[in-house]
C-alpha cells in the first residue's frame, strides 16, 4: 500500500494542527502518504463524498492495492447543503466551525455549507426545527455507509471504519426504518463503534484540555493509543498489514 485515505470529522482532522489525530498516527506507522478528508463538525454525507472523490482521484493514477481507506463517522445529527453562490470559509469561527463552506471538487463553482443541530445560523435553524429528526439523521447515514462500503468493494479498495461516539452515532437502533439497511452493511470492517467511549472506558490515557479546553475530544496520546490498541490490531486481522 501506498496511500491512507480518511475522512470524518474533528476526532480525525489534521488542518488545524491542534491535535495530531489518528489519521496522522496510521499513515506514520504504516509509512503511507496520507490523503485527509476530515473537517471540524462535518456530517456524513460529506464524510462518504469526500472520501469517495479522494479514492477515485487517486484511482487515476494508482491500483486499489495502493490504497487503504479509513472513516470515523460522525453525528447522525450533522448535515449539509450545497450552495452555487456562497463564498469559501464565508462562515468560518461561525459557531465555533473552523472552516465552513468547505470544497472538495477543483475548480468547483460552489461550495458545501455545514450544519449542525445546536447552530444558531438562519439555515440550521430553518432545517432543524421544520424538516430535521433524530431517525432521519440515522438513515441518513446509514445510506452513506452502505453507499460507500458498496463503492469500495466495487473499486476491491481495503478500507475500515468506526465512529467518534457510539451516543452520537448509534448504528445499533432498532428500527424497522432502519433494520433492512443495517442487514446490508459488513460491519466486520468496524474496528470500533465509538472512539470517545473506547478512550472513556478502556484507555489508559486520560483526557486534557488539549482540544481547545474541550475534554469531549481526545487528545494526541489517546489518538495514538487508539491507533495502536484498536485500529492496527484490525487491520491485522484482516491481513491488511
Amino acid at each position: 500500500m501506498k496511500h491512507l485515505v480518511t475522512s470524518g470529522c474533528s476526532f480525525t482532522e489534521t488542518r488545524s494542527n491542534i491535535v495530531t489525530s489518528w489519521a496522522k498516527h496510521l499513515a506514520k506507522e504504516l509509512n503511507l502518504e496520507l490523503h485527509n478528508y476530515a473537517y471540524s463538525s462535518m456530517g456524513n454525507s460529506l464524510i462518504a463524498r469526500q472520501a469517495i472523490f479522494g479514492v477515485e482521484k487517486l484511482l487515476q493514477n494508482n491500483n486499489p492495492e495502493d490504497i487503504l481507506v479509513g472513516i470515523m463517522w460522525s453525528s447522525a445529527d450533522r448535515g449539509d447543503y450545497f450552495d452555487q453562490d456562497v463564498q469559501l470559509g464565508a462562515m468560518n469561527g461561525v459557531d465555533h466551525c473552523l472552516q465552513n463552506p468547505i470544497s472538495f471538487v477543483e475548480e468547483n463553482k460552489g461550495n458545501w455549507i455545514i450544519q449542525n443541530a445546536g447552530w444558531n445560523h438562519p439555515s440550521s435553524n430553518l432545517w432543524y426545527k421544520q424538516f430535521w429528526n433524530p431517525l432521519g439523521g440515522l438513515i441518513n447515514t446509514l445510506e452513506k455507509v452502505m453507499w460507500t462500503q458498496n463503492y469500495l468493494d466495487s473499486k476491491g479498495v481495503k478500507y475500515f471504519m468506526s465512529t467518534y461516539s457510539n451516543k452520537a452515532c448509534p448504528l445499533d437502533t432498532d428500527d424497522i426504518n432502519l433494520n433492512w439497511m443495517r442487514n446490508s452493511l459488513d460491519f466486520s470492517k468496524f474496528c470500533d463503534f465509538g472512539m470517545y467511549e473506547w478512550c472513556r472506558d478502556n484507555g489508559v490515557v486520560s483526557f486534557t484540555l488539549e482540544f481547545e479546553g474541550d475534554v469531549a475530544h481526545p487528545n494526541s496520546k489517546q489518538h495514538l493509543e487508539y491507533t495502536n490498541k484498536v485500529i492496527l490490531p484490525h487491520l491485522k486481522n484482516y491481513d491488511y498489514i
